[in-house]
Order: structure tokens, then sequence, then C-alpha cells
């Protein structure tokens, strides 16, 4: 069988004491879950990384961390903006081209494409957002995350895409893009993943909501 990854994405979520329960609660939940054969990675606003990394640590979570976006500008006068060396000192894996950032921060595909040879340059492995299937697939993204912006609640119906439709983008994924781990994100809940448990090509799920408690989150693997 192989391995599943159960992306938990907490968004503008949570402060140090936040982010510390959570892990607590992670930790006493985790023996429910095959780590062997689910790759749990959880992606902290940038701010929290440092905390969460050394409390993963302190806890001993078999857990891999990731940040929410990286800056497409290597070091320099970029105010706001955090390079790749900087994410990398804390995080593995670095999430780009969500569908929030393309809404409210207004980025391009080719920022999204910039922000990728950033990372792939310090050797941050790169979780892709793609819209649909016609978008455009970093060739060094690792996983791809197709998530449709009406199965988002932050801006979409909220709705789920249906198991037909996640299939049939994720097949044309594969064919386009051969070699990548394709994953669904969109309204991911302990009732409805379970819907695309069947999908060959589907390796895992990006979670944003469901993954904001960590009991709720950690039983997602087992509800596939």
């Amino acid at each position: 069988m192989d391995r599943r990854y159960f992306i938990a994405n907490l968004k503008s979520h949570f402060t140090i004491p936040e982010i510390e329960k959570y892990l607590v609660e992670l930790q006493s939940q985790l023996n429910t879950v095959d780590i062997q054969q689910n790759c749990i990675i959880i992606c902290p606003s940038f701010t929290l990384l440092d905390f969460t990394v050394k409390k993963s640590k302190e806890l001993n979570l078999p857990i891999q961390i990731g940040a929410q976006n990286v800056s497409g500008f290597e070091a320099g006068a970029y105010t706001g903006e955090v390079f790749a060396e900087q994410v990398k000192e804390f995080a593995e894996y670095v999430i780009i081209g969500h569908s929030e950032r393309k809404r409210y921060n207004h980025e391009s595909e080719d920022d999204i494409l910039k922000k990728a040879e950033q990372a792939k340059r310090v050797g941050l492995k790169i979780i892709q957002c793609v819209q649909d299937e016609s978008s455009i697939v970093s060739e060094y993204a690792e996983i791809v995350a197709y998530e449709p912006p009406s199965a988002i609640s932050t801006f979409g119906t909220g709705i789920p895409d249906s198991p037909e439709d996640v299939k049939r983008v994720l097949d044309q994924l594969d064919f386009t893009y051969p070699g990548k781990i394709l994953t669904y994100g969109g309204s991911v809940k302990q009732n409805t993943i379970k819907n695309y448990s069947g999908i060959e090509k589907c390796k895992g799920f990006l979670i944003g909501g469901a993954s904001l408690n960590a009991s709720e989150f950690l039983t997602l693997p087992n509800s596939c």
C-alpha cells in the first residue's frame, strides 16, 4: 500500500499557547494512527514555526513540519518576505499556490513558479496547490494538491468536489505531470474523506478547517 499524506494547513490561526495545546493533544491521539502508512505534515504560520519544531521534538512527535508560503526572491531588500533559507531552518515542506493567496495576494502563475524555484534551491519539499487540471505544475513540486475554489468554505460553496470529478482531474494531472504525489483538498472532513479513498491516484489530503482540531484531524487517516 502506498503511503498516504495528511497535510494540516492551519492557515492564520493559533498563538503559541494554542499551538502548544494542539501539539499536546496531537501527541495523545497519535497512537491511533499508523505512522508507517500515513505521513502527517503540520503547516503553521511563520511565527509559530520555531516553537512548533521545538515542541514537536520535545514531545517526540513523528510528524513533519511545513510552511504555508515562501518568497519568490532570494535574500535582499524585500520587506515582509521570508526567503527560502529562512524557511528551511524550520520546515521540510512548503505550500505554494494556494487559492487564498491567489485571491487575496494576487499571486500569478509566474509568482508561484518562482517560489518553487527558490524552495527547490534550498531543498524544501514543495506542496503545490492547483485549482484545475489546466494549472501549470512546477517540475520541482513533489506533492500536488487539487483544491477547487468552490470546495473551499473560505470563499466557495464549501461543498466537496464529487469523487468522479476528483478522479478525472487527478487522472489528467497524472498524465500531464507523471511521478507527482497527487492529493485532494476542499472541505475534507471525517464524513466526506471516505468518498475519495477508492480513487487510485489520490495519495492523500490537504486539510484546512478539519485540521484545526487535533483529535478530529487524526480521525481522518482511519476514516478513509
